[in-house]
């Protein structure tokens, strides 16, 4: 069945960032597929929750998920922020990302203003 959580990079893998995809990331913000099976049925975002800590959100359902697979993804998305994997995953998919973001602005042929 595979693990049921997969870092959303461009190329997807449960172990490592392969790549970042910087303009995902740019109109997204840091997130992961959830998969329940082999079925993509929704993504989760990493956000400041009202107190400023961080907390995984649940949006961008497929529209062929079912209210089951919400809730087993509800179930996943809640353990997200104990997974050292993730979260690492997730702090290095962030910084690549700021790198990338910085680098644009200070780029005087940056295409950034047509990206966002």
């Amino acid at each position: 069945m595979g693990e049921p959580i997969r870092p959303c990079f461009k190329k997807t893998t449960t172990k490592k960032c392969n790549h970042i995809d910087f303009s995902d990331v740019s109109v997204k913000g840091t997130h992961v597929d959830i998969f329940v099976g082999n079925k993509k049925v929704t993504e989760a975002l990493l956000t400041l929750d009202d107190k400023r800590g961080l907390v995984w959100k649940r949006f961008g359902d497929m529209k062929s998920t079912t209210s089951k697979e919400l809730k087993a993804a509800d179930k996943l998305i809640s353990e997200l922020k104990d997974n050292s994997q993730i979260m690492s995953l997730a702090k290095d998919h962030l910084k690549k990302t700021l790198t990338d973001f910085e680098g644009d602005l200070n780029d005087p042929k940056s295409t950034l203003e047509v990206r966002i």
